[in-house]
């Protein structure tokens, strides 16, 4: 909040006739950032009820969402935990699985909605074979700005 004195010119002694006092509407901006945190807890919660795991990622391939699943199949095949903002793939990866990942999420990136079956094992040796699906995600003006993925466990 600021104010700013007024003054009558023809005062010779320069006296304060009043003051201007400026507001600035702000209702409107809580009433985004309100709506922004609903619209963030219903994508949260979508992702935790996914039997699978789900994940998302930026243009730049960092991840941007995530659930509780795909934090724990990090942790349990890699010995590792991750963080939103990460770039995905991780640098730890496998030279050859962190090529095959990344050409996969820059094919969704080109505009290409696909399935593939991949099959890997755990730090343990376990292994897995799941279904994964690679979505682009759009904006509204209908820009590419990142993959939404998701993937089951088809194993027998």
């Amino acid at each position: 909040l600021h104010s700013f004195p007024t003054r009558r010119s023809s005062d010779l002694e320069n006296a304060i006739e009043g003051a201007v006092i400026p507001f600035v509407e702000i209702t409107v901006l809580k009433q985004l950032r309100a709506t922004l945190h609903d619209n963030q807890e219903r994508v949260k919660s979508l992702e935790e009820t996914a039997s699978g795991i789900t994940w998302s990622v930026d243009a730049d391939l960092h991840l941007t969402t995530f659930n509780t699943v795909f934090s724990e199949d990090m942790r349990k095949k890699y010995g590792r935990t991750i963080e939103l903002g990460q770039l995905m793939p991780p640098d730890w990866l496998p030279q050859a699985a962190h090529q095959d990942w990344r050409a996969r999420y820059q094919r969704a990136l080109l505009g290409e909605t696909f399935m593939e079956e991949i099959s890997s094992s755990s730090v343990t040796g376990e292994g897995q074979v799941r279904l994964y699906i690679f979505r682009p995600v759009l904006a509204a003006n209908h820009t590419i700005t990142g993959v939404s993925c998701s993937g089951r466990d088809i194993s027998l």
